[in-house]
């Protein structure tokens, strides 16, 4: 799994809890439903720090709680011989 399916995966994670739709997140986060829907099918350029940092105040969370989950930190352990 790569970093940017981990990012997809959070936020469609954070969107079930908060029971939002996509539309409902753009609205909060002020990013166009067309560009989110096209970043989550990954079908643009990958997320930039700004984007990650909007969707997180739009969720409550800080940038760091975004990555404190389980498939980050699979994801960031050291490779072993």
């Amino acid at each position: 799994m790569t970093l940017q399916d981990c990012v997809v995966q959070r936020i469609y994670r954070l969107l079930i809890q908060m029971d939002w739709t996509m539309k409902q997140l753009s609205e909060q986060c002020g990013i166009p439903l067309a560009e989110l829907e096209s970043l989550m099918k990954r079908e643009t350029a990958d997320w930039t720090l700004e984007q990650l940092c909007t969707i997180c105040r739009a969720f409550s969370i800080s940038l760091p709680e975004f990555f404190d989950a389980p498939m980050f930190q699979r994801l960031f352990l050291p490779e072993t011989p």
